[in-house]
């Protein structure tokens, strides 16, 4: 660079800012947006920038939210914005961060109007994204795809509840393997007489406790009702599907006994709560680290993650991140909510390359602790422990 700096490395940062405005060249804009000290100087440098592969690299890194959103507004406007909001990464920089950028993808798939990639971003797009992409959705043959096709059972059932096409639904309310998908289609059938022919079936022969409690309340057979409902509060099911279960039992008497035995349970119940710490601290020790703690991801609703949440996206990223490698490795453990010191990270990189054969090892290993961890948190709620206030 010699002797002389571009005015916008300028320390004053109005004189910084007033050397922007005299800059076109798209790639001296994104320099000035990803280096300049003055987050007024980025700033006005992204409102100059229209590449959107710039853009993309700004929102994913970019500290400063006022320059981040204006980054995030920009990409809107933009042809590759579907891209973007998918989470893909054609046309933009690799290693895109999935959790950082969230909110501002969010926001982009409000813009998105084009049925074909609101589908496109439902069945293939990054795993945070797909209930913001369905709930948009409005063209009945791509809703029938996603209610047929898609393995996540909280987005079926938002495209099931849009749906109309009564053949699908019928089909879905017969035989789909997952009770409460079926419970949920069933509610949309024009013939109620099948409706409650399904509901019948399922409150008197599931296995899933919260399927047969969402069959009986749709029953209109109440004695029959009545009689599923006691049955539940008398199960093993997990404390909040009985207590939920005896708010509709009708009958005072056996409401008073059953009230008196779930009081009991709920004494155990507290029990197992207690012991959820121990369980998820080995789970969180389960990537290797000594001294790793993790912290709870945020939703899009402002509530925390469960850690049940954060770990089953992890291990969605690790099924769809492609050849795995340092950067992906960060971005891993920001999902799941890891905080390990630096010189952890690197103990564990280092052992990847010296002792368990390299990234895609690590990887594969990372993944089976994710699924052993998953099933144990699984088995937690099972119990009827709400896992999103435990944070690891």
């Amino acid at each position: 660079m010699g002797l002389f700096k571009p005015a916008w490395m300028s320390k004053d940062n109005v004189k910084a800012e007033k050397a922007v405005a005299k800059i076109n060249d798209q790639t001296t804009l994104a320099r000035v947006a990803r280096e300049s000290q003055f987050w007024n100087v980025r700033l006005a440098a992204v409102r100059k920038l229209t590449d959107h592969k710039y853009l993309s690299a700004i929102v994913n890194e970019e500290h400063d939210e006022r320059v981040r959103t204006a980054a995030a507004d920009k990409l809107a406007g933009n042809a590759p914005l579907q891209n973007y909001a998918a989470g893909s990464t054609s046309g933009a920089p690799p290693q895109m961060n999935p959790r950082s950028n969230r909110h501002d993808r969010k926001n982009a798939i409000r813009d998105i109007t084009d049925q074909n990639t609101l589908a496109e971003i439902v069945l293939n797009g990054d795993f945070s994204m797909r209930k913001e992409a369905v709930k948009k959705l409005t063209d009945q043959e791509m809703l029938v795809k996603v209610a047929q096709s898609m393995n996540a059972v909280d987005v079926r059932l938002i495209a099931i509840r849009k749906l109309d096409d009564q053949e699908t639904l019928t089909r879905i309310a017969e035989k789909d393997k997952d009770h409460n998908v079926r419970v949920s289609a069933a509610r949309r059938l024009s013939d109620r007489t099948l409706a409650q022919r399904v509901f019948t079936n399922i409150a008197k022969n599931s296995a899933d406790h919260k399927a047969r409690l969402a069959a009986a309340k749709e029953l209109t057979d109440k004695a029959l009702a009545q009689e599923v409902l006691y049955s539940i509060v008398k199960s093993k099911a997990p404390a909040d599907i009985r207590q939920e279960a005896l708010k509709h039992i009708s009958n005072q008497t056996r409401l008073q006994k059953e009230s008196a035995d779930v009081a009991r349970d709920a004494k155990q119940a507290k029990e197992l709560r207690d012991a959820v710490k121990q369980a998820t601290a080995q789970a969180g020790t389960m990537m290797g680290f000594a001294g790793g703690n993790t912290s709870a991801a945020v939703s899009s609703s402002g509530k925390p993650h469960s850690i049940l949440d954060q770990y089953q996206m992890g291990l969605s990223y690790l099924d769809e991140c492609g050849i795995f490698d340092e950067a992906k490795f960060h971005i891993f453990n920001r999902i799941i909510g890891n905080k390990f010191s630096a010189a952890d990270i690197e103990t564990q990189l280092g052992n990847a390359q010296l002792i368990i054969g390299g990234m895609e090892s690590l990887k594969q290993i990372l993944r089976s602790n994710m699924v052993e961890a998953i099933n144990t948190f699984k088995e937690i709620e099972r119990s009827g422990i709400d896992l999103s206030k435990f944070n690891l």
